[in-house]
C-alpha cells in the first residue's frame, strides 16, 4: 500500500470511530456494491466487528476482475454475520480467460454452501444471479435446492440468469416457508419449472419473466394469490391453474388459459399478439381488466365483459382481427350503446386508438338515438381515448359519451398514434372547446406530444 493510501485509510478509521453503531450497521446493510463493502472492511476493524449485526448484504461478484481478494473478504463478512436476513449474490462463471492469462474468479458451490449453511437459521430473502458471459452449466441448480431447504426461514427466492434442468437435485425437501418465487431469464427444462413449483407448497407469489423453455404450465396451489408470466421468448401453448386463492393474474403471449374456481380473482391483465382461447370459470368478482395485443376477436371481448359485470377499471389496447378489413375499414359496426351499456360498474376506462376506430363506425345516427339506452355507464368518472383517423367521427363518439355518462369528471384524449396528415388541429380544438363549454362539469385534457410538429412538406 502506497503512502497516499495509508494516509487515506488512517483518516477513514478516525472518521469511522465517531459514527454510532446503529449508523454503521445501516451503512453496511445499504451498500449495494461488494467492492465498497470490502474496502470498508479493509479500512477499519470496527466495520468488521459490526458485521455481526448486519442483516442485509449485497454481493456482486461479476464486478471483480482478475485475481483479487474482494470475494474472500466479503465471504468472511458473511461468515461473521449472526442474523443475516437478506443475501444477494451474483455468480460470475469462469468462462473466459483474461488478457494476463488468469480467469475471472467466481463463487464456487462450496463457497456458496458455506454461506447458506452459516446463514440458514435466519435467512429470509435470497437473491442469486449469474452476471457472467453466457449461461451457467446445467449443473448450476442440480444440488442447490436441497441445500436451500436447510434455510428453514426462507420466504423470498429470486433466481436470475440461471439454468434449471431435470436432475436428481429436484428430489429435495420442500421449501416449506417460501412465499415468493421469481424466475428471471432462467433456462428451464421440459417440466423443470413445474418441479420447482412442486418444492414450494405454500407459495403465494410467482413471477416468471423471460424464461426460455416454458412451453406450458400446470399449477395447483391453494395458497397462490399472485401469478405473472411476462416476456416469454416463445409463445406459451397453455396455462392451467387450479389456484382458488388467486387474486392477480397477468399473462403475456399465452395461447390458452384455463382457470378453475376463479372467484377470488380481482385483477386480470392479458397481452397476446396471437389467437387466444380463454376458459375462465367463476370470475364474477373481477375488478380490474386490461387487454392488450392483436390476437383478439370481438366475441371473446364481449363474453369476457358479460361474465364480469362487477369490473370497475377496464383498459383495451387491442386490434380486433375479425373487425377490420385489409383496407382498414371496420367489418361490422359495433353499436356504441350496446358496448358501453355492459360496463355498468366501471369507474375508469381506457380505449386505445385501434379499438376506438372500430367503435367509431358504430356511432349512433338519428334513427337509432331514440331507441338507445339514455345512460351507458352511470358510474364512470374518467375515460382515456386513443385518437382515430377521422376527426368528425371522434368528436361524435366523444359527444355521445359526454351526454350519456352522468358522473364523468375527466376525459383524456391521447393523440400519440394520430397521423398528422389526417387531423385538422384548429377544427378539432374548436369542436373540443364547444364540447367543454356544453359540459363544464367534465374536464377534457388533450395529450399531444407531437401534435404541433407539421408534416413533411408543410413546414412554415
Amino acid at each position: 500500500m502506497d503512502p497516499m493510501e495509508v494516509e487515506q485509510s488512517t483518516e477513514a478509521v478516525d472518521q469511522v470511530a465517531s459514527i454510532p453503531d446503529d449508523v454503521v450497521i445501516r451503512i453496511l446493510s445499504s451498500l449495494k456494491d461488494a467492492r465498497l463493502v470490502a474496502k470498508c472492511s479493509l479500512v477499519s476493524k470496527r466495520w468488521q466487528q459490526m458485521c455481526a449485526r448486519v442483516q442485509t448484504l449485497h454481493f456482486y461478484s461479476g464486478l471483480f476482475k482478475g485475481h483479487n481478494d474482494y470475494e474472500e473478504i466479503v465471504g468472511k463478512m458473511v461468515l461473521k454475520t449472526c442474523e443475516l436476513r437478506s443475501l444477494q449474490v451474483a455468480l460470475h462463471q469462469d468462462r473466459h480467460t483474461m488478457a494476463d492469462g488468469n480467469r475471472p474468479r467466481g463463487i464456487s458451490d462450496g463457497e456458496l454452501f458455506r454461506w447458506l449453511d452459516h446463514t440458514a437459521p435466519h435467512l429470509e430473502n435470497f437473491y442469486i444471479s449469474d452476471l457472467g458471459d453466457g449461461l451457467p452449466e446445467a449443473k448450476l441448480w442440480t444440488g442447490r435446492f436441497a441445500r436451500l431447504a436447510t434455510c428453514t426461514m426462507l420466504k423470498t427466492l429470486v433466481l436470475s440468469n440461471s439454468e434449471i434442468t431435470h436432475a436428481p437435485g429436484f428430489d429435495a425437501p420442500p421449501l416449506s416457508r417460501l412465499k415468493s418465487l421469481t424466475l428471471y431469464g432462467v433456462v428451464c427444462g421440459a417440466d423443470s419449472a413445474e418441479r420447482v413449483l412442486g418444492l414450494c407448497p405454500r407459495l403465494e407469489k410467482l413471477l416468471i419473466t423471460g424464461c426460455l423453455g416454458v412451453t406450458s404450465l400446470r399449477i395447483s396451489n391453494p395458497h397462490l394469490t399472485t401469478f405473472a408470466l411476462k416476456e416469454p421468448p416463445t409463445p406459451v401453448s397453455s396455462i392451467t391453474l387450479r389456484t382458488p386463492a388467486l387474486t392477480r393474474l397477468s399473462l403475456e403471449q399465452v395461447a390458452g388459459v384455463s382457470l378453475e374456481a376463479g372467484r377470488a380473482l380481482t385483477k386480470l391483465h392479458l397481452r397476446s399478439d396471437h389467437s387466444i382461447v380463454l376458459n375462465l370459470q367463476n370470475t364474477g368478482n373481477l375488478q380490474d381488466l386490461k387487454i392488450v395485443g392483436k390476437g383478439w376477436d370481438w366475441d371473446s371481448i364481449q363474453q369476457l365483459l358479460y361474465a364480469n359485470p362487477k369490473v370497475k377499471n377496464v383498459a383495451f389496447y387491442i386490434k380486433c382481427r375479425d373487425q377490420i378489413h385489409a383496407n382498414g375499414v371496420p367489418v361490422e359496426p359495433v353499436r356504441l350503446d350496446r358496448f358501453f351499456y355492459t360496463l355498468q360498474e366501471v369507474r375508469k376506462m381506457e380505449i386505445g386508438a385501434e379499438l376506438m376506430w372500430v367503435l367509431s363506425a358504430g356511432r349512433l345516427d338519428a334513427a337509432t338515438i331514440a331507441e338507445a339506452n339514455p345512460v351507458w355507464m352511470p358510474k364512470v368518472q374518467e375515460i382515456k381515448l386513443g385518437a382515430v383517423k377521422a376527426k368528425a367521427v371522434y368528436i361524435d363518439v366523444l359527444a355521445a359519451l359526454l351526454n350519456r355518462c352522468p358522473e364523468l369528471k375527466r376525459v383524456v384524449v391521447d393523440t400519440s398514434q394520430l397521423k398528422k396528415s389526417s387531423w385538422n388541429c384548429s377544427t378539432f380544438f374548436s369542436d373540443v372547446l364547444r364540447l367543454q363549454r356544453a359540459h363544464p362539469a367534465t374536464d377534457i385534457k388533450i395529450n399531444m406530444p407531437d401534435l404541433f410538429v407539421p408534416p413533411k412538406g408543410r413546414e412554415q
